[in-house]
């Protein structure tokens, strides 16, 4: 994860949210496209694809909904470049349908081309996104507005792969950038940090013996 000096919060949080979303979609994508039968359990890839899924969705709903519009306030010029970043979460809610409805755990066919496909068109999205957004956050959005959404986004999060989330900011993010991201859990969550790392870190471990790294 790169990190520029001076960076804020508002930036810092979502490149790290982002750069999840990168190894995350890379990891399962990289499982379902081994040429040999996946050595890890049904239930491993499948909780993977579900976190995928769930994450994804949540995320581009909040910047739809949320985000989008308090840009938009602060910057009509911005609605154009938005709303077109919008019809790209709209293509990646079809991929992700696709995704759900299959059985990653056979890494059929379609489930590898469905895991692509996401893989993709994230990784695609993402490289459209930052250069509009990290500006405008830097911008249009203070460390107190900031601070009142992340807690929104912590407090509507899915309680799917809470532990594979956890995971993956560790592995793209330093620990400082992680305990920033978190600080709006409540305190018993944050108490369980530790555990859920380690949790974590062995689940992603196995996946990637499996081959699903890189």
């Amino acid at each position: 994860m790169t990190v520029q000096r001076g960076e804020p919060p508002s930036v810092v949080e979502t490149r790290l949210v982002h750069d999840g979303q990168r190894r995350a979609t890379t990891l399962l994508a990289g499982l379902l496209g081994s040429p040999d039968p996946v050595p890890v359990s049904a239930s491993a890839v499948a909780e993977l694809r579900d976190f995928v899924v769930a994450s994804l969705d949540h995320h581009h709903r909040l910047e739809d909904t949320d985000l989008w519009p308090t840009l938009v306030a602060a910057d009509p010029g911005l609605s154009r470049p938005l709303a077109d970043l919008s019809a790209e979460h709209e293509l990646l809610d079809t991929a992700l349908t696709d995704l759900s409805q299959l059985d990653v755990a056979a890494a059929t066919g379609p489930a590898r081309l469905a895991a692509e496909a996401v893989r993709d068109r994230v990784h695609e999205h993402l490289s459209h996104e930052e250069p509009v957004l990290f500006p405008a956050l830097t911008s249009h959005v203070d460390d107190e507005q900031w601070a009142e959404f992340s807690q929104r986004a912590v407090a509507s999060a899915p309680q799917v792969g809470t532990h594979l989330l956890v995971g993956f900011f560790y592995e793209v993010g330093t620990p400082r950038q992680v305990d920033l991201i978190l600080r709006h859990l409540p305190p018993p969550a944050r108490d369980a940090i530790p555990a859920v790392r380690a949790r974590a870190r062995a689940a992603i471990a196995e996946l990637d013996t499996a081959g699903g790294a890189g």
